[in-house]
């Protein structure tokens, strides 16, 4: 029970595999964590990871088969998808915003536990909206050299030179 209330404590501030928890859900024996990443979750690629733990030994379960339905597409979860290996994790493409129903298939040893939830989906920023100000950085450089060279001519033509005999 221990795990059961700091699993659910945790919701709002948990980050596992470089995402947010999205959804969580327990089930007879069986507590299970959807995180998903980046965020805030935009249209484009997503990586979608599980965690699977068993409620009363507190301890990761490895071995589940997990599976996701997200807009009608099942898509079976693997450990080589996600980086942490304590989840098993897949990549999914979302190409528009929106809200999207997610369900979450887990079997263990017998066990069926089904997680519903869903998933805000935002629009997909452009790359140049997020990269514009790094290139502005080159111009601004070249017109502040062609400035310096203006005014070191133009202060070097009013002062006059002499000469030592």
């Amino acid at each position: 029970m221990k795990l059961a209330t700091q699993f659910v404590a945790a919701g709002a501030l948990a980050f596992a595999d470089g995402g947010a928890m999205v959804l969580q859900h327990a089930s007879g024996n069986l507590l299970v964590a959807v995180f998903a990443a980046p965020q805030p979750l935009l249209a484009g690629p997503i990586d979608i990871s599980v965690l699977v733990e068993k409620r009363d030994a507190e301890e990761p379960v490895l071995d589940a088969d997990v599976k996701l339905d997200i807009r009608g597409r099942l898509v079976r979860m693997t450990q080589d998808q996600a980086a942490n290996k304590l989840l098993q994790g897949a990549r999914i493409e979302i190409p528009e915003s929106g809200q999207f129903p997610l369900r979450v298939f887990v079997s263990y040893r017998g066990e069926e536990t089904v997680c519903d939830g869903s998933l805000q989906i935002a629009p997909a920023h452009s790359r140049l909206g997020a990269i514009w100000p790094t290139l502005l950085i080159p111009p601004a450089a070249i017109a502040l050299f062609f400035l310096k060279q203006r005014l070191r001519r133009a202060g070097s033509a009013r002062i006059p030179r002499t000469h030592a005999a």
